[in-house]
C-alpha cells in the first residue's frame, strides 16, 4: 500500500518522468494481483487466503482496494462483493466482531474501534450512508463513553465522509484536539493491528490529522500532528510498521491536498560540524522537493558534537532533517543498547552437523520463544539459505499441515516463514532439512526473526559456518 500511496504523489506533483510513473504503475498492479490471492472461499479476505475471512483484515483491503482505484484500473465487481460480504458480518445492534480462527487478526475486546474502522472502509470504497446508518447510529450512540483516541479518530475519519453528518464531525474533532498531547495522539491499549507504543502513536496521530484534514479545520492541531509524524519518520523512510507507515503517507498526502500549490523555491542549505563546514546543498526549482544527503563520516570522533544546518532561502520553508548513523558489532557482544539481539523474541537455530559431503541432508533445528507480553502478533521468519544447499520442501508442507507455521515463501536465498502467534514463556521448535548439492566452505546467511506487526521487537541468528566436501 505505500507504493499507493508514493503513485497518488507522483501523480498530482507531476514530478516523476514517464518512466518512474510506468514503474510505480507497475508495482501497484503487481500487488493488486497478489491481494487478490488472498480472497477466501465465501467472500472477505484472511491471512493465507484460507476460510473463514477475517472482518478486520478484509476491511482493510477494501481501503487498499478503493485507494488502488484512484490510480490502476481495478475490478468493480472486487469492491461490491467485499463490501457485501462486510455488510452480511454486521450484527443487529450495527457493531462488527472479529471470527475466531487460526486465519484471524486478533483484535481482542476492541468491537467499538473495529465496528468504526469498518465503517470508514465501507465509506472509503463508496458505500452509501445508508448502508452503513446502523452502524453509524452505534458509534453515535456509544460515543460519550469512549475515551481511546485511537477509537475516537477512527469514528471521525468515518464521520468525515458522511456530509450530513458534519456537524457531528466538528464537535468530536475538537474534543480530540482537546486531548492532544506533546507527541500527538495515542492509543490507550494496542490498534486494531496490535501496534503500541511509537508505531501505536503514529497511527492515531496520522488517523487524527487525516481527519481535520478532511474538515478543513484546525490548522495548528494540523500542523503540529504533521510536525509529529515527520519526527517519528526512521531514517529509512519509514514509520515503524507498514500500518503505520501506510497511515503517515495518507495524512501527509490529505495535509498536502488542503493547501495551496506551492511554489518551488531556490537557495543553498550549508551544514557545518563543530563550527567546520561539512557541505552545502544547492537547491534549485528542480530540486527543492528531493532528498539530500551529506556524508560526515570525516567528524566520526569520540566525544559530544555540535551539527549546524543554515538555510538561505528565497522564502521561509519547513524542512525536515535527520541524522543517521550505521555500524556494525561483534555477534558476541554482551547485552546492551549496542547488542544485535534486542526485544522480547528469543530464536536459536543449530545444525545436526557443520561438515557433510555432496548429497548429504543437514537437519536444522528452529526454537523460538517469546519472554514478553503476548501481542497477537504474527510472527517472521527469514531465515538464510547457505549457498551450496536447497530447502527440502516436503518437510516445510508437512509443518504447515500440522500448523506449525502457517506458510512459507522461498526468495531467492532466503527462507520466509509465518507462524502463528507466540504465547508468552510457551516456545516452539521445529526441524527441516537441507541438501547439499555441491562442495562449498561457506556461512549460512543472517536470518532475522520479528514481530509482522511490531518489527522492532526482533532477534537476528549468527551466521554458522558449513562445509560440504
Amino acid at each position: 500500500m505505500p507504493n499507493i500511496m508514493v503513485l497518488q504523489y507522483l501523480k498530482k506533483t507531476g514530478a516523476a518522468s514517464p518512466e518512474v510513473l510506468m514503474k510505480a504503475e507497475a508495482f501497484v498492479r503487481q500487488g493488486y494481483q497478489r491481494l487478490l490471492t488472498f480472497e477466501a472461499k465465501g467472500g472477505g479476505f484472511s491471512w493465507f487466503g484460507e476460510s473463514p475471512a477475517n472482518v478486520m483484515l478484509t476491511a482493510y483491503g477494501l481501503v487498499e482496494f478503493a485507494e488502488m482505484a484512484k490510480v490502476i484500473p481495478i475490478d468493480d465487481k472486487l469492491l461490491e462483493r467485499t463490501r457485501r460480504w462486510l455488510v452480511s458480518r454486521r450484527l443487529p445492534d450495527g457493531r462488527f466482531e472479529e471470527s475466531r480462527s487460526p486465519h484471524s487478526l486478533h483484535v481482542g475486546d476492541q468491537q467499538y474501534a473495529l465496528t468504526a474502522f469498518v465503517t470508514w472502509a465501507l465509506l472509503s470504497a463508496g458505500a452509501s450512508a445508508t448502508e452503513v446508518a446502523p452502524s453509524m447510529a452505534y458509534l453515535m450512540d456509544n460515543l460519550d463513553g469512549q475515551g481511546d483516541p485511537y477509537s475516537l479518530s477512527l469514528v471521525l475519519d468515518a464521520l468525515t465522509l458522511v456530509p450530513a453528518r458534519r456537524n457531528d464531525a466538528l464537535r468530536l474533532a475538537r474534543r480530540l484536539v482537546g486531548e492532544k498531547k506533546a507527541r500527538g495522539w495515542a492509543p490507550r491499549g494496542t490498534t486494531l493491528v496490535n501496534s503500541r507504543g511509537s508505531p501505536g502513536q503514529v497511527e492515531t496521530t496520522a488517523l487524527v490529522v487525516l481527519g481535520l484534514a478532511a474538515l478543513q479545520t484546525e490548522p495548528l492541531a494540523i500542523r503540529d500532528g504533521v510536525q509529529e509524524l515527520m519526527k517519528a519518520k526512521n531514517a529509512d523512510g519509514r514509520w515503524f510498521t507498514t500500518t503505520a507507515t501506510v497511515l503517515a503517507l495518507k495524512a501527509l498526502l490529505a495535509d498536502q491536498n488542503r493547501q495551496p500549490t506551492r511554489e518551488p523555491y531556490t537557495g543553498t542549505v550549508k551544514v557545518s560540524v563543530n563550527g567546520r563546514p561539512a557541505g552545502e546543498v544547492a537547491v534549485s526549482e528542480k530540486t527543492y522537493d528531493v532528498m539530500q544527503l551529506i556524508d560526515l563520516k570525516e567528524f566520526t570522533r569520540t566525544g559530544d558534537h555540535t551539527v549546524s544546518i543554515r538555510a538561505d532561502l528565497t522564502r521561509p520553508q519547513l524542512f525536515s532533517t535527520q541524522i543517521v548513523a550505521t555500524y556494525y558489532v561483534p555477534w558476541d557482544l554482551p547485552a546492551g543498547p549496542l547488542a544485535p539481539t534486542t526485544g522480547t523474541l528469543n530464536v536459536r537455530q543449530t545444525f545436526d552437523r557443520t561438515s557433510l559431503v555432496v548429497d548429504d541432508r543437514v537437519t536444522a533445528k528452529v526454537t523460538l520463544e517469546l519472554t514478553g507480553q503476548a501481542s497477537g502478533s504474527l510472527v517472521l521468519l527469514d531465515l538464510g539459505i547457505p549457498p551450496g544447499f536447497a530447502v527440502e520442501t516436503q518437510d516445510l508442507e508437512a509443518l504447515r499441515t500440522a500448523g506449525t507455521i502457517s506458510r512459507f515463501e522461498l526468495a531467492g536465498r532466503q527462507l520466509v516463514l509465518y507462524l502463528p502467534p507466540l504465547q508468552e514463556r510457551r516456545p516452539i521448535s521445529f526441524e527441516y532439512r537441507l541438501k547439499a548439492r555441491f562442495p562449498v566452505r561457506a556461512s549460512s546467511p543472517p536470518s532475522t526473526a520479528y514481530e509482522y506487526y511490531n518489527p522492532d521487537n526482533r532477534v537476528q541468528i549468527a551466521p554458522v559456518p558449513l562445509e560440504v566436501k
